[in-house]
């Protein structure tokens, strides 16, 4: 796979950072349900705790002022006013003014110490005593007599009945049977059907028998239950036996949840945004405190301060997951970048990793499979060398004794004619001819250099065509000082002596020009000769581009190859109206080495 492989796939970070992201958001899921559930938990707890703090105080609250009323009613019944009052008989006028004088006057003191609105009443089985009724000052009694006793501020009411009134009069309050209640011994707080329709309430009790009366009557305090009873919240007052009593503000009962009831005992419960508290007085009197939910703004404030804090759990964990996944695939990048380096050619690189978990493992594994490959390419380079010289060393021995055979054989020609002078002059051209042939042991000599071995060639050729051929040569400057493998023209010169030449053509003309163009040295060996038909040029081309045994156009091919790489060789053209051209293409290299510059 190639580098833009890795780059199509989601990278490994990528996928470690889904992973990190995927565990942080189920983990911030769960932990955000079981926390918002436990804190909610936690803050209606709390909430109903503190309200409930509140409510237990309003009860306390009305379980001192019912305390204060029937402190009240217990002293009244031990007041000496009221007994002595109560048990006169036949007194004259001053006596019983100033009886109920006094006995007034106490009770006033009384009733105003309380600090509660209220009005007091006794029914008396004394039927020589004077009644004193009240004018209906507070709403509180509704009656009539010839008397009455009401304070300047109009919070205390004072009334004394006789019993007889309430036995013969169908119309008075007496109709809810409460005097008949209290005289057969029930004591205690009562709701009359005058107190329900005015918002109050009374406590009731027989007085109990004195030294001048065995059965005195019955005394009821009458207060208002907004006196009793004080909350700024929804309240609701039942009595013992469950009835609804009092409600504030007065309104229908509110349609609560199911399940929670207004007179079903003692309750702590939220639903539908309103907490439903509640919690009983000691008379046996049940409270109940509707608070709307909205009441506990006040600790909504930590709800969203737990959001705020999950919120940036959530983003500390993405920052801590996209740092450790670049820390965490930082080294995984780093192998997988040199193994593209090392797939792309650059078998130096190698991974700094250093570490001894799995990553490092995997990094010095692959140094290891680096340095083994770079050793095996060493060697199959070294030894693909050692292949190419060799062969170099025996195609140009095959050039060696395929010339050195034809000029001994001229050689015994000359002998065999006794022409001494050719023959030295032959003997010295061959000489000079293997001298560059052999070139001190260089595999390369210059332009020039084998110009001047075909020219010792030549020479030896002139003696044996003697008049048969001309040599031209046409070497530009730059083209002289570059290297080239070592004979590789004599071979075409000879092809053109031994095939070339014919009768009727008369003397061959052969001419060797060299020139640089665009960094490539392109050397040309030309003949006016007998030339090739299309079928021979085939052949000499197939002949070429093969590995052949055989000596002249294969062997300079082969090596020109070998030496510079593919795009080099040789190629063979015809020549109008008759010869050969022979084109060897090789990159141009000065004596320093360098590409002379492009003409």
């Amino acid at each position: 796979m190639g580098h833009k492989g890795f780059l199509k796939a989601p990278s490994i970070r990528a996928k470690l950072l889904l992973c990190f992201l995927a565990i942080a958001l189920v983990v911030w899921g769960l932990l955000s349900s079981w926390a918002l559930s436990t804190t909610r938990s936690f803050v209606e707890g709390k909430a109903i705790s503190a309200f409930q703090s509140a409510v237990d105080e309003g009860i306390h609250s009305a379980d001192n002022n019912a305390a204060k009323v029937e402190t009240l009613a217990d002293l009244v019944g031990n007041l000496g006013d009221v007994e002595q009052y109560l048990a006169g008989s036949n007194l004259s006028p001053y006596d019983e003014y100033r009886i109920a004088r006094d006995m007034l006057s106490h009770l006033e003191t009384l009733l105003r110490g309380m600090g509660i609105p209220a009005a007091l009443s006794i029914v008396s089985n004394n039927a020589d005593i004077q009644e004193i009724i009240p004018v209906d000052v507070e709403g509180l009694l509704s009656t009539s007599g010839s008397q009455n006793h009401k304070d300047a501020l109009g919070q205390v009411s004072i009334a004394l009945y006789r019993a007889k009134r309430f036995q013969q009069d169908a119309m008075t309050v007496i109709q809810s049977n409460w005097y008949v209640d209290a005289r057969n011994g029930a004591t205690g707080w009562r709701q009359t059907s005058q107190d329900a329709q005015r918002g109050s309430v009374s406590f009731i009790k027989a007085l109990p028998a004195s030294p001048f009366s065995s059965s005195r009557g019955v005394l009821r305090i009458s207060v208002r239950l907004e006196d009793i009873v004080v909350s700024e919240q929804e309240l609701y007052l039942f009595d013992g036996q469950g009835e609804l009593i009092f409600m504030t503000p007065e309104q229908a009962p509110p349609e609560l949840p199911e399940g929670i009831s207004l007179n079903g005992g003692d309750t702590a419960a939220v639903a539908d945004g309103k907490a439903v508290l509640s919690g009983r007085m000691e008379n046996g009197w049940q409270q109940v405190w509707i608070i709307p939910y909205d009441a506990m703004e006040s600790f909504s404030a930590v709800l969203y301060q737990f959001f705020l804090m999950l919120l940036l759990s959530l983003a500390l964990a993405l920052v801590l997951s996209v740092c450790f996944s670049g820390w965490f695939t930082r080294r995984i990048l780093a192998v997988r970048d040199s193994l593209y380096r090392f797939q792309q050619g650059d078998y130096g690189c190698r991974i700094q990793v250093k570490s001894s978990d799995e990553i490092g493992m995997l990094a010095d594994g692959y140094n290891s499979m680096a340095d083994h490959i770079n050793r095996l390419i060493h060697d199959v380079f070294q030894t693909e060398i050692r292949s190419q010289q060799e062969h170099l060393t025996m195609l140009q021995s095959q050039i060696r004794p395929h010339f050195l055979y034809n000029s001994l054989s001229s050689i015994v020609r000359l002998c065999d004619r006794g022409d001494v002078g050719l023959i030295r002059e032959m003997a010295q051209a061959l000489v000079r001819f293997y001298r560059i042939s052999l070139s001190k042991g260089r595999e390369t000599i210059t332009l020039q250099e084998e110009i001047d071995h075909v020219s010792a060639y030549v020479q030896v050729c002139a003696i044996r065509y003697r008049g048969k051929f001309q040599m031209r040569y046409e070497i530009s400057p730059e083209a002289k000082s570059c290297f080239v493998p070592k004979i590789i023209l004599q071979p075409f010169v000879e092809n053109a002596l031994e095939h070339g030449m014919h009768p009727t053509l008369g003397i061959l003309h052969i001419e060797i020009s060299a020139r640089v163009e665009e960094g490539m040295l392109l050397v040309e060996i030309q003949d006016d000769g007998v030339g090739m038909d299309e079928d021979r040029l085939r052949e000499m081309e197939k002949e070429a581009s093969s590995s052949g045994e055989g000596y002249g156009i294969s062997n300079v091919r082969e090596r020109i190859r070998i030496t510079y790489g593919e795009g080099c060789g040789v190629s063979l053209l015809p020549k109008e109206p008759h010869g050969l051209i022979v084109r060897l293409t090789m990159e141009a290299q000065d004596t320093s080495g360098a590409k002379p510059p492009t003409s």
